[in-house]
């Protein structure tokens, strides 16, 4: 059976909230009054219950005129490690 609450925990800037089940990413910038112009960018990160290790070779960048894709085709050499970090 899975665990449910009726209850989330967000982090803005740094600080944690508890908000109802439910809300949304606007409710949390609310509630925070994190300082956010309409149209901006906002990244979500979700916390992982395990580490994971692997190399990523493939990145998407998507832009106001389209998706940039990048592939490394060496992930070993400088390039490929510089953009693992």
């Amino acid at each position: 059976m899975p665990i449910t609450s009726n209850e989330i925990s967000v982090e803005v800037n740094r600080q944690k909230y508890t908000l109802p089940a439910g809300s949304t990413l606007g409710d949390a910038l609310k509630v925070s009054r994190a300082p956010y112009i309409a149209g901006t960018a906002v990244g979500i990160l979700k916390k992982a219950a395990e580490k994971r290790t692997e190399n990523v070779t493939e990145y998407a960048i998507n832009t106001p005129r389209g998706e940039l894709r990048i592939e490394l085709k060496d992930p070993e050499s400088s390039s490929g490690k510089l953009w693992a970090e």
